[in-house]
């Protein structure tokens, strides 16, 4: 059975092991320290706020960041897309492949079983 570590009323599952320069180490335990913090727990607030911005940054909430998002598909994207229709023929036709297949799988099953 693992033992976990109790920290700020929650149950930490997993350790990871962070290589640095021992003057950064230093740093960041003085900086941790004037938070009030242990190193750990400065590391991963840290941590996390840097995945919020970044989940912040690429989310697509509003118009302006909509328009930003279809201009660099624009940009990037070469031809037209299909009109709706052809997308619906193209699934359809996938559909009625796989059916042949399923089909042709329960017989060639029912062969090897007689």
């Amino acid at each position: 059975m693992k033992k976990a570590v109790v920290c700020n009323l929650c149950v930490m599952k997993a350790r990871v092991q962070v290589l640095m320069d021992p003057s950064q180490r230093e740093d960041f335990r003085r900086l941790a320290r004037e938070s009030g913090m242990s190193l750990s727990a400065w590391l991963l607030r840290a941590a996390s706020e840097k995945a919020a911005v970044a989940d912040k940054r690429d989310s697509l909430d509003g118009a302006k960041a909509l328009r930003a998002f279809f201009a660099s598909c624009r940009s990037r994207e070469e031809g037209a897309e299909p009109e709706w229709q052809e997308h619906l023929r193209v699934i359809e036709a996938s559909r009625r492949d796989v059916s042949r297949i399923e089909t042709f799988d329960r017989a060639l099953a029912a062969a090897f079983r007689s």
